[in-house]
């Protein structure tokens, strides 16, 4: 059983890393729900999904201090949505920086220190320059499946249904890239525990 927010800002790709764990899920035996909510629902918006799965679920909806893992592909949204997480649960971070787009107009200094606040609560962080290794593999817009392949380390859905999915809900053209970004993931958590 898991209880998983995405969380992000618009362009991301929050819906598709949802509908890929969810879709990896099901492929794995297991009931799957999620649910999407959007902030602003424009590019640069905040945009938070929740997939649950286990043998049954009931609701799409996680609870506030219930989430097992928080995949944030921004540091700020790490910080957002960082109550959902239970103690000693894990935050993915991507380590991008996105400005609010309510503070275009008026300036406001970013955060810093996310990951070592968070740390300081209780939570396991894992943080990933999640866009450079997208860059990397060929594209930095998929980011979000680099974060996959490392969420895919932290989630009990066998590597099989993760390679299934991937082949399965994105487009050919789209396949090669996505792959080398889930790898690079994947690779990004092995040197974080090493």
């Amino acid at each position: 059983m898991a209880n998983i927010i995405v969380a992000g800002v618009g362009g991301q790709g929050v819906l598709l890393a949802t509908d890929l764990i969810a879709t990896a899920a099901v492929s794995a035996g297991y009931d799957a729900k999620k649910s999407e909510v959007h902030g602003v629902a424009q590019r640069g918006g905040s945009v938070v999904s929740h997939v649950r799965y286990a043998k049954k679920v009931r609701s799409p909806l996680c609870v506030p201090g219930k989430v097992d893992l928080l995949i944030a592909l921004e540091r700020l949204e790490a910080l957002r949505s960082a109550h959902f997480v239970k103690r000693e649960g894990t935050i993915i971070v991507n380590s991008k920086e996105v400005e609010p787009i309510q503070f275009l107009d008026e300036p406001k200094p970013y955060p810093i220190g996310v990951e070592e606040f968070l740390k300081n609560k209780g939570f396991r962080v894992l943080e990933v320059d999640a866009s450079g290794l997208a860059k990397k593999a060929g594209d930095a817009r998929a980011a979000n499946v680099v974060v996959l392949g490392l969420a895919s380390r932290v989630l009990d859905i066998e590597e099989q249904h993760w390679s299934q999915t991937l082949s399965q809900t994105l487009p050919k053209k789209l396949l090669k890239l996505n792959q080398k970004a889930f790898a690079q993931g994947q690779s990004a958590f092995s040197a974080q525990k090493g």
